[in-house]
Formats: structure tokens, C-alpha cells, sequence
């Protein structure tokens, strides 16, 4: 029982025994029909042989004297010899025997003695001593007078120990070849199972080699079937990686952005100041130290491309940005033309695609004179991917700033207006999902920020 635990335990074992078990039922089925087959040629082959000796007792038979009669001696020596295993008998309308040749003496075995004229019937019988016969009787009219016809049935039986000993010796011939197939076609598909799965134990190999540190990614070249899970794992290897740096940059800039209020909390004690302007600094430092630990802290956890991301309709949350936004630019009356379909998905985290649309949003609301476009499309040659663009008519970028704007800055004042924080933040969580920031100029001649992710 654990022996067969652990085969269904092993994709190896899995694979051998389904193909083991389909060869033995294929080999089973296969020497079941050849020897039905050949066993129906060999009792076609003796029912034409039988009726081959019927013609030979109808042509040598003769009528005399209103009785039908056979000579002695026959053609076929055999019909003239006792137990030859060949015998002939001939029966009248009601079943007894008239005429019966030297070889069938001493041999009795039911068999059919009445038949339709010019009808035959073929079938097996077998006699008291066991003993197993061939026979065919055929039925025949016979005029034996001017005014008179007589019905009689031609019967030839022939023993079939000889052609059980052929059906043995064929079937010892298939059951040794189909056995030595059999063997063959397991040798066979064990060396293709080995081959097969080589691909796959070199990815255990390269895998342990990770957990080892002797390698940091998955670099050899896999079957097709297989490049796609590697994929995966090198885009998580790469995602756990690039996670640990976040958080060693977010914790340095962390660091370095607190320096200024815990500075200030120190001087405190030295300056001298009122207790209503000492609980004033307090306040106003601590808040701006909880704002600036949970600004790194959201930072640090923002989440890359996952395999086990749920989709997340993106027009919703496309309408919940404008809708804020116009509250706030109310004075500017911008008009925004939104083109999508409604089906559009983004495979990620519902707050990193907010932060993208937020701040590119923000910014065009910003910048623009009174025109913005947001379009969101589904990637045809990559269904998981989303494409997002958002346009404006306002000044726009000049192509020599395209790569500067979106520089993530480490300062203190990091957290200030007017920075350039907002679109470092998307640039970082686009390039977390491996995906795509380019910035054109707007049909209108303002910008235009395309993310694809």
C-alpha cells in the first residue's frame, strides 16, 4: 500500500503507470481481436473446405432404384479410413442416417440432420469422448422417380484437434511477439519519461541553487511549456528583491527625514520660549513626524505585480478621481472626455492604481487650460496588461526634461508641494509591475503621460 502511495505520489510514477496501464490494455485488446480474427479465417477457411468435400458426395452420388447410393470408395482417401478425422454421412427427411462413409464408423455426435434445400448450416459439435468436430450439413432434393423427389441432407464433419493445435502455436507466436513489443515499448517509454522530465529536474537543480545562494535567478533556457512558470519565478525573485530595497531606501529616507523635526525637539530645551509655544512646536512636529513615518511606511509596502492579484475595474475608480478633482479646479470649469469601454482591468493593488491616477490626474488638472483626456485600454497581445493615458493642453514637458521629472528626490523636503515626489511615486510603482511610463506631446500640445502595466 505505501508502494503504490508513493508511485501516485511521483509525476514519474503517475506518468509510467497510466502509460504502462494503457500499453497492457492497448497489447490486451489488440491480441483479443487478432486472435478472433484469425480464429473467424480459420472456421471460414474450414467451412469452405467442408463444402468443398459436399460437392465431391453430391457428385459421386448416384440413385437407383428410387435410394440414393455412394460407392465405397471415395476421392478423398480419407473418407476410406477409419477415424481419419474427415467423415461423411447422409440423412433423410426424418433424420436417420441412409448412407455414412468407412472413416465415421464407430463415431457418433449429435449434429443437425435436417436442412432447407440449398441451405446450409455450419457449427461445432463434440462427441461423448470429448472429442471436438467441424461440421456442415447441406440440404438437397433428389429425383428418385418419374413422379417422385426425395429430400436428403449431406453432412461432412471434420475433428478440429488439428486446428486447436494451430490456433495454439499462432497464439503462442502473437502472445511472444506482443510480449517482446510489450517490453520494448515500456523500455521505451521509460527512456522518453526520463527525457521528458530531465527539463524539469534541471529546474529543481536551479531552484535549489537559488535557496543556496549560488545563483539569483532562474538563467538557463526551459521548454516553452515551462518558460512561463520560470518566468513567474524570476518576476518574483525580482519582486522580493526590489521589495528589500524599497525598504532599505524608504527606511534611509525615513531616517533622513526626521532629522529636521527631532532637531527641533532638541532645541526646545534650550530656547527660551512660553509653555503655549512649546506645546505649539510639539504639535506642529509631531504631526508632520507622523506624516512623514506614514508617507515612507506606504512607500515602502507598495506592491508590485502578483500573480495572485485580483483585477480591479479601472472606470470606477477613473470617475472617483475626476469627480474629486473637479471639486477642487471647480473655478477652472476644465471639461474631461474619458475614453473607455468599461470592461478595462488593471491586475494589481486598488490603492497603486488610485496613486497613479490621483497624481497624473492632479497634475494635468494642474497644468491644463481647460481640456483633459483619459483613455484606458486593455492590451490585445497582453490581457493582464492595462494601458492608461492622460493628456492635457497645457505647456508640457520639454523632451530633455522627459527623464528628470519623474527622478525620485531624497531630500528632507520631500513631502513639500512642488517637488516633482508625485510623479517619481508613479514612475516607482509602474516599474514595481514591470511595466511602461512615456511622456508625449498632446494632440492640444500639452503633455501626455502613457503607462502601460
Amino acid at each position: 500500500m505505501r508502494f503504490i502511495k508513493s508511485i501516485f505520489r511521483s509525476l514519474r510514477g503517475r506518468l509510467l503507470f497510466a502509460a504502462t496501464l494503457v500499453l497492457f490494455i492497448f497489447i490486451g485488446l489488440t491480441s483479443w481481436l487478432l486472435d478472433q480474427a484469425y480464429k473467424r479465417s480459420i472456421e471460414a477457411n474450414i467451412e469452405e473446405r467442408l463444402q468443398i468435400q459436399i460437392y465431391s458426395l453430391l457428385t459421386a452420388a448416384n440413385v437407383n432404384d428410387g435410394k440414393l447410393f455412394l460407392p465405397e470408395l471415395l476421392n478423398d482417401p480419407r473418407f476410406n479410413q477409419l477415424n481419419s478425422g474427415l467423415y461423411g454421412f447422409v440423412t433423410d427427411t426424418t433424420g436417420n442416417i441412409v448412407w455414412r462413409s468407412v472413416s465415421s464408423s464407430g463415431v457418433e455426435f449429435p449434429f443437425r440432420t435436417q436442412v432447407t434445400s440449398g441451405k446450409r448450416y455450419f457449427s461445432k459439435t463434440q462427441a461423448a469422448d470429448q472429442q471436438g468436430y467441424f461440421y456442415l450439413s447441406f440440404g438437397t432434393i433428389w429425383e428418385v422417380s418419374d413422379a417422385l423427389e426425395q429430400a436428403y441432407t449431406f453432412i461432412v464433419a471434420e475433428n478440429y484437434r488439428p486446428y486447436q493445435k494451430q490456433i495454439a502455436e499462432y497464439r503462442q507466436i502473437l502472445f511472444t511477439w506482443l510480449g517482446g513489443m510489450a517490453f520494448a515499448l515500456i523500455s521505451v517509454q521509460l527512456f522518453i519519461l526520463y527525457w521528458s522530465i530531465k527539463p524539469i529536474n534541471a529546474l529543481i537543480a536551479d531552484i535549489k541553487a537559488i535557496e543556496n545562494g549560488d545563483s539569483d535567478s532562474l538563467k538557463n533556457s526551459y521548454l516553452h511549456e515551462l518558460q512561463g512558470v520560470t518566468d513567474n519565478i524570476n518576476r518574483l525573485i525580482e519582486n522580493e528583491r526590489q521589495q528589500r530595497v524599497r525598504y532599505r531606501d524608504r527606511m534611509a529616507d525615513l531616517a533622513h527625514s526626521l532629522k529636521t523635526p527631532i532637531a527641533v525637539l532638541q532645541g526646545i530645551s534650550i530656547l527660551e520660549q512660553d509653555s503655549k509655544t512649546i506645546q505649539a512646536t510639539l504639535a506642529e512636529q509631531c504631526q508632520r513626524m507622523k506624516q512623514i513615518v506614514s508617507y515612507q511606511l506606504h512607500r515602502a509596502v507598495t506592491s508590485g505585480n502578483s500573480l495572485s492579484n485580483k483585477p480591479v475595474d479601472a472606470l470606477p475608480l477613473t470617475h472617483r478621481v475626476i469627480a474629486a478633482l473637479k471639486k477642487v479646479y471647480a473655478d477652472k470649469n476644465i471639461q474631461v472626455a474619458i475614453e473607455a469601454s468599461g470592461t478595462e482591468r488593471f491586475f494589481g493593488e486598488e490603492a497603486d492604481l488610485l496613486e497613479i491616477l490621483g497624481n497624473l490626474a492632479d497634475n494635468a488638472f494642474k497644468l491644463c487650460k481647460n481640456k483633459v483626456a483619459i483613455k484606458l485600454q486593455q492590451s490585445a497581445h497582453y490581457p493582464r496588461q492595462l494601458l492608461i493615458s492622460i493628456a492635457d493642453d497645457g505647456p508640457g514637458v520639454a523632451d530633455d526634461k522627459h527623464d528628470a521629472i519623474v527622478q525620485r528626490g531624497v531630500r528632507a523636503d520631500s513631502l513639500n508641494p512642488g517637488q516633482g515626489i508625485g510623479l517619481a511615486m508613479v514612475a516607482e510603482i509602474v516599474y514595481g509591475y514591470h511595466g511602461s511610463l512615456t511622456i508625449h506631446r498632446s494632440q492640444w500640445g500639452g503633455a501626455e503621460f502613457v503607462i502601460l502595466m
